[in-house]
Parts: structure tokens; C-alpha cells; sequence
């Protein structure tokens, strides 16, 4: 049976085409709950966040921080540096978004990993 004889037995439109831009959000995810200023919900927010930069291949740049990039760089490690940077800014946005916001005016300007960093620090007791 063709697709669009199946269509006009079901009254359903086709599915639109796959694209290789296609992009599966799990922002709706991470928007479930921010990190509370106090940390109460520190653990599970943080889960969160790996697990879902563990899906976007970022979750290095929690633990990671950007690479100091020497006088006489390779292009390689141009190419790295960029990189990371760039998905830092990402994944600190990301935190930010989701986060209380008292928390985000003290870290705008961090990037992922100083933020992560802090985060565990004041919020060590949970993170046991």
C-alpha cells in the first residue's frame, strides 16, 4: 500500500522529511526544576546536567577546563581550543538557564567548569 493511500485511510499527514539538522532538545528536561540558591536540590540538578550533556557529547567540559593555549600554537590545538571554549559558553548558558537567580547574577560571566567548580564547593555536603 503507498504512503499516501495509507494517509487517507489513517487522515494523518506524512512525517516531515529527516534532516541531518534535525535536533532533539532536552532543554524541557533541564527546565523540570532549577538549582535552588540553598543547593537542596543540588544532586539531582546536577544529574540532570550530565546526563543531558552526556547526550550532546559536553560533558567533558564540566571536568575540563579550557586549554591555555601556548605563544606558537598548531593548528590542531587552535582547532581544540576553539572547541571547548565554544561549548563551555554553551554548557554555561545551559546552567545558568537553569538555575535560581541568585545564583546565575554570581556566575554570568563564568565559564562551565569554573561554575561547576564553585558549585560543588558550596554545595559539598550534598555532592557527599
Amino acid at each position: 500500500m503507498s504512503n499516501q493511500a495509507n494517509n487517507n485511510n489513517n487522515n494523518l499527514p506524512p512525517p516531515p522529511p529527516l534532516t541531518q539538522n534535525s535536533s532533539f532538545s532536552l532543554m524541557p528536561v533541564l527546565n523540570r526544576e532549577k538549582l535552588k540558591e540553598d543547593g537542596s536540590n543540588y544532586l539531582d540538578w546536577i544529574r540532570t546536567l550530565r546526563i543531558t550533556l552526556r547526550y550532546e557529547n559536553k560533558e567533558y567540559v564540566l571536568d575540563e577546563d579550557v586549554p591555555v593555549l601556548g605563544e606558537n600554537p598548531t593548528p590542531y590545538e587552535v582547532t581544540a581550543y576553539n572547541k571547548h571554549y565554544n561549548e563551555s559558553t554553551k554548557v554555561a548558558c545551559l546552567m545558568l538557564a537553569t538555575m535560581a537567580s541568585g545564583l546565575q547574577k554570581n556566575f554570568e560571566t563564568w565559564g562551565a567548569f569554573d561554575i561547576n567548580q564553585q558549585l560543588e564547593e558550596m554545595f559539598q555536603d550534598q555532592a557527599k
